[in-house]
């Protein structure tokens, strides 16, 4: 497998102090499609200490691998830093190493002047990280193919008598003088040193328990937080497909709109002429109502008596043949008895017979006269 590393340090709050933890980040050749393989470097002075995400062996798995394995599109090298900066934040993945009494007393002589009047002071290394300032940190300007190792060390060294702490700052392996001098001068202007008490132990790792609750705690609000930016994702989908729908809705309004002025200009126009027709037609009819009443019978007139006569009898005639015509639906409708329709069949039948022979009487008398 071709694999590039990467190895530097990378800055940590921890107990209101900055450290510089020494990683190898091994970027294999799939790389983004697989995740960076993350390992703590620790120095001579150091030795890891095992957790739920450091193995023996120093390699670091954050949560973040694993969702990088699922969905390495949205996944970073800085976001997968950013993740071990705050797993380291609560729990460090080095601690230093514990030296015997005497070799520690040998190598202080050489490195402290002020350690040789106190033999009997205890060495305490909390942590072998380098702490720095605001600044920035230094990097050499010489062998850009391979980047130098970060310092290794800077031990904190106790007096039990209550003197001021001495810091001893061991420079890296194979690097350039000048970057040696300038990082000892940013260490001596930037680091401001702290006063320990003189029964002061290791710093104790953090309960098992409660990482396991707050590892518990982040992958649920990392789940939650997936949940709700996929839901506002559908969310905003739908906002922008009934924005869309809305906007041709209002063209489609607006057309409606104009259509509908139209109609109302013809229903208008339309409503005025049938205002004057309906006028027109008032007027009439009050003309007529004005008129006096007209009876039918005295428009049609003959000129003689006998003529006058004749029409009489004609409509006599008629009107009892309509009569006849109507008994005979009654008794096929069964709504009027045989007896009942003879008996009144008999007398209009009379009737009409005595009608029939004055009106021929009549037209015979006007045809002689004529």
């Amino acid at each position: 497998m071709l694999l590039l590393l990467l190895d530097g340090t990378l800055p940590v709050e921890y107990a209101n102090a900055t450290y510089n933890i020494p990683m190898n980040i091994w970027i294999p050749r799939e790389y983004p499609a697989r995740p960076p393989i993350l390992y703590v470097a620790p120095t001579k002075e150091m030795e890891i200490r095992r957790s739920f995400h450091v193995d023996p062996s120093g390699c670091v798995r954050p949560e973040e691998v694993e969702h990088w394995t699922k969905k390495s599109e949205a996944a970073n090298l800085a976001t997968l830093l950013r993740a071990c900066q705050h797993l380291f934040h609560n729990e460090p993945p080095v601690v230093a190493k514990l030296r015997q009494p005497n070799a520690a007393a040998s190598s202080s002589r050489n490195t402290s002047a002020s350690f040789m009047h106190a033999s009997d002071s205890r060495i305490s290394n909390l942590r072998t990280f380098q702490q720095h300032g605001p600044g920035k940190p230094d990097v050499p300007v010489h062998k850009p193919m391979v980047p130098p190792r970060p310092p290794t060390s800077n031990s904190l060294v106790e007096s039990p008598h209550g003197s001021s702490p001495t810091w001893s700052t061991k420079p890296p392996i194979g690097r350039h003088p000048g970057t040696v001098k300038q990082e000892s001068a940013h260490a001596t202007n930037d680091s401001q040193p702290r006063v320990l008490e003189s029964g002061a132990a290791p710093i104790r790792p953090v309960n098992p328990q409660l990482a396991a609750l707050q590892n518990a705690v982040y992958e649920k609000l990392s789940a939650r937080r997936l949940e709700l930016r996929d839901s506002l994702n559908q969310a905003n989908q739908q906002l922008q497909t009934t924005s869309e729908e809305l906007q041709r809705g209002k063209l489609a309004i607006h057309d409606e709109i104009q259509r509908l002025h139209a109609v109302r200009s013809i229903c208008e126009t339309r409503q005025s002429n049938l205002a004057r027709i309906m006028h027109a037609a008032q007027q009439q009819i009050a003309d007529l109502h004005a008129r006096p009443n007209i009876v039918v019978d005295n428009m049609l007139s003959a000129t003689s008596l006998a003529e006058n006569q004749l029409v009489q009898l004609v409509a006599d005639d008629a009107a009892l043949e309509d009569t006849m015509y109507q008994l005979g639906r009654a008794l096929y409708a069964e709504e009027l008895s045989l007896d009942q329709f003879l008996r009144q069949a008999r007398v209009l039948s009379q009737e009409q017979f005595f009608r029939r022979a004055l009106a021929k009487k009549i037209i015979g008398g006007l045809r002689s006269s004529s």
